[in-house]
């Protein structure tokens, strides 16, 4: 394959290079689909298999988002002045 996948920001994640290549093979099948829907919707079906399959995970899974829904997450910090300051 002709494009480099090494540089590609999933790479950079841990994400092998030859599954960013069947990705991006993927995306090219179906009609160039946005890499990102693509992702989303693996990532969706992930989830929801291995929170059928692992109900301990769930109990976790669900306590987590109603802590983070609630806005008791103690580790998020503003940044002074916004983008600017990045």
């Amino acid at each position: 394959m002709s494009k480099d996948f090494k540089r590609h920001r999933l790479v950079q994640m841990g994400v092998p290079a030859e599954v960013v290549e069947r990705l991006h093979d993927l995306s090219e099948a179906y009609f160039d689909a946005k890499e990102g829907r693509l992702i989303t919707e693996a990532l969706e079906m992930f989830i929801e298999t291995r929170l059928a399959a692992e109900p301990e995970v769930r109990k976790r899974y669900e306590a987590g988002r109603q802590r983070r829904r609630s806005g008791n997450i103690q580790n998020i910090h503003a940044i002074p002045g916004g983008k600017e300051n990045i």
